[in-house]
């Protein structure tokens, strides 16, 4: 007979850091509930952690800079040129916006130099 697999839920970076994962504990209670092996991983709370509360939840609350969090991430699984969109051209962008902005060009390691440098492994 072979073991259950195991399961792991994370709550990834950029989740909020001040309120808990209702979902997450919700499904690790069902999942153990049906013989699971079920753990959770707040990789969350240890960016929050490393980053200070303030700086975390400036990019987690805000919804200007959610995006830029999640794009520095992007560019350090995938590099910056398979993420260089490209820009919207005057003529669709609609009447109230004539140029779309430049695209953003940097990484996590160059936002957060020690944080980043200290989550590389060998």
């Amino acid at each position: 007979m072979t073991d259950p697999p195991r399961i792991v839920l994370v709550s990834m970076p950029w989740e909020s850091a001040s309120r808990p994962s209702l979902a997450i504990g919700t499904l690790i209670a069902i999942a153990r509930q049906a013989g699971f092996d079920c753990t959770a991983q707040y990789l969350n709370l240890d960016l929050a952690a490393r980053m200070g509360a303030a700086a975390y939840n400036a990019f987690a609350e805000n919804i200007e800079l959610f995006p830029l969090g999640e794009h520095c991430f992007a560019i350090d699984l995938f590099g910056p040129e398979a993420l260089d969109s490209e820009p919207t051209s005057p003529a669709s962008a609609g009447p109230t916006r004539s140029k779309a902005p430049p695209p953003i060009r940097c990484t996590f390691s160059e936002i957060a130099p020690s944080l980043a440098s200290s989550t590389r492994r060998p």
